[in-house]
């Protein structure tokens, strides 16, 4: 089962090099990373946004949603077991996720008002990967010649198609975000993976600089960060979208960038190896410092960041448990 369940968020990696220093990053006070799950089954995918963590758990024999409210210290079960989530995600109370009950993914969402699962999408099937922010959800719809990025407004109900035409591509490296009314996502449609942004009403925009290749996008107020490869050479950029400035992060082995996500100034990746070692490295935009999160000798993957507060899915123990670092704190 453990390898199955880890199968679900397989690796899909852009080589991507990237240079480290300076000394681990650990929780607030003790420098050292706090494990949030204590169940001996695997728990993996995390995200977070403020004070709640969110992942996919299986304790009970399948997959499930859990939340974990860190000012609280309470864990809730949100799901039954009786379908498969995938790709969760959380903004203030609500959660989404990807979920297979009916054969094919359709993406629901976590009601904290009414405790209920309502489904967004309609039943048609081929829908993945969401992303939500505030009232605003975004999803990566794969059918053929009616796919693309639809976005939802949970206040009125309203959806729109957000690309001019169908998205191609891998579901993990087209991997739409949103923030505000800032939408992001990479498609292969143009003959190589391409990162976009739509921002409000505005027809989508290629960020594409030459001929690379684009993927993972992950966006936070005015800046966009994502994986790209060029001429050989790996690197991750970090967009301002209000200047239009790139910065890039770009040096040699031992390890490749991979699953970049972004909080205000703070960029999050995992180091990816190749040699079930990886670890987790935060660059802080203020002051241009990178840094490492995690020295375990085990793997740390799929890490998010929101605020200060960095989570990741870790094997230290023998299996997948959730960790929580702070960029705030010492080693």
């Amino acid at each position: 089962m453990k390898r199955g369940f880890l199968y679900l968020v397989c690796i899909l990696m852009v080589t991507l090099p990237v240079g480290v220093n300076g000394a681990p990053v650990g929780d607030t006070g003790a420098g050292v990373p706090v494990q949030v799950t204590a169940n001996r089954s695997d728990q993996i995918a995390a995200a977070i946004d403020g004070d709640r963590i969110v992942w996919l758990d299986e304790r009970h024999g399948g997959a499930d949603i859990y939340l974990y409210d860190i000012a609280a210290a309470t864990e809730t079960r949100i799901t039954n077991g009786t379908a498969i989530p995938l790709w969760p995600d959380v903004s203030g109370n609500r959660i989404v996720w990807q979920e297979n009950l009916f054969g094919s993914p359709e993406i629901h969402l976590y009601d904290p008002a009414t405790g209920t699962e309502p489904r967004l999408t309609d039943g048609a099937g081929g829908r993945t990967v969401p992303a939500i922010d505030g009232d605003r959800v975004v999803w990566f719809d794969v059918r053929a010649g009616t796919g693309g990025i639809y976005a939802m407004n949970l206040t009125n109900g309203t959806v729109v198609r957000v690309s001019p035409g169908p998205v191609q591509g891998d579901p993990l490296i087209v991997s739409p975000d949103v923030s505000g009314g800032t939408i992001v996502w990479a498609d292969e449609s143009v003959g190589n993976y391409t990162v976009f942004v739509s921002r409000g009403a505005a027809e989508p925009v290629s960020l594409a600089n030459g001929s690379a290749l684009q993927g993972f996008p992950a966006v936070s107020g005015d800046r966009i960060v994502w994986s790209e490869t060029r001429s050989g050479s790996a690197s991750l950029v970090v967009h301002n979208l209000t200047t239009g400035e790139e910065e890039r992060v770009a040096v040699g082995p031992p390890g490749v960038a991979a699953y970049p996500d972004i909080s205000g100034d703070l960029v999050v990746w995992q180091n990816a190896t190749g040699l079930d070692t990886d670890d987790i490295y935060l660059l802080d935009l203020a002051t241009g410092e990178i840094r490492q999160v995690t020295d375990d000798d085990a793997s740390q993957i799929l890490p998010h960041v929101s605020g200060d507060r960095v989570v990741w899915t870790d094997n230290r123990s023998g299996d997948w448990d959730i960790y929580l670092g702070s960029a705030g704190a010492g080693p």
